[in-house]
């Protein structure tokens, strides 16, 4: 995975309401770089809970770069972070302070801020 080429930020245009319960996501990578992208969310102060697991949809894509979308249905503040898997094999999780293979330690991307 090209990690200089993922992006991602909780403000317009990647994270922005459509309605008071739901929130448009987006997702930016290298072209042709990752197979799957999923965004794990829940109630940031739900400490006990568990993280929602939602696919992102490929909805356009460049010369440079690859655009994965979803909407999230919510009604409270809530945290979220990234799941990309590329050649089946290779993952990554995205949060706010960058990349990680260890999910367990991600509290992260607040919305609202």
């Amino acid at each position: 995975m090209i990690k200089e080429a993922i992006f991602h930020k909780s403000d317009v245009p990647y994270a922005y309401p459509l309605n008071e319960n739901q929130l448009k996501i987006v997702l930016r990578t290298a072209v042709f770089d990752v197979d799957r992208v999923y965004v794990l969310y829940k109630d940031r102060y739900d400490w006990l809970g568990k993280f929602k697991i939602k696919p992102m949809v490929l909805t356009h894509t460049n010369e440079l770069f690859d655009y994965y979308e979803t909407t999230l249905e919510l009604n409270k503040k809530f945290v979220y972070f990234f799941y990309l898997v590329s050649d089946g094999a290779r993952r990554l999780y995205l949060y706010r302070a960058g990349f990680t293979k260890r999910p367990e330690i991600i509290w992260d991307l607040p919305y609202p801020i």
